[in-house]
């Protein structure tokens, strides 16, 4: 499956340019490239993907169906250092209920 996510989302915003959405005309090179190549590419492709996850957690247990998973995917070439942010928003069951 990640394979395939992959490879779909490098067909949709590939690495050296673009063109029209019909996939006719002149491929265009990227304007902005500051920080490399794949500059560009990786901020088309993250504003594609989901940079927040909303998760359910009932009695200590992460709620995912039997064919879902959660991915970090980077998508520069050279990957960096990233910081994982969690925020958790609800009530504290207190198993010890008699204090």
């Amino acid at each position: 499956m990640l394979k395939d996510l992959n490879g779909y989302i490098r067909a949709l915003v590939p690495e050296e340019g673009y063109r029209s959405i019909s996939g006719t005309g002149q491929m265009k090179n990227y304007l902005h490239c500051e920080e490399g190549s794949d500059d560009m590419p990786a901020h088309i492709r993250t504003s594609l993907t989901s940079t927040t996850l909303g998760l359910s957690i009932h009695s200590g247990k992460l709620l995912l169906g039997t064919w879902q998973a959660i991915y970090l995917w980077e998508h520069r070439s050279t990957g960096s250092f990233r910081k994982l942010a969690i925020h958790a928003i609800g009530d504290f069951e207190n198993s010890n209920k008699n204090r």
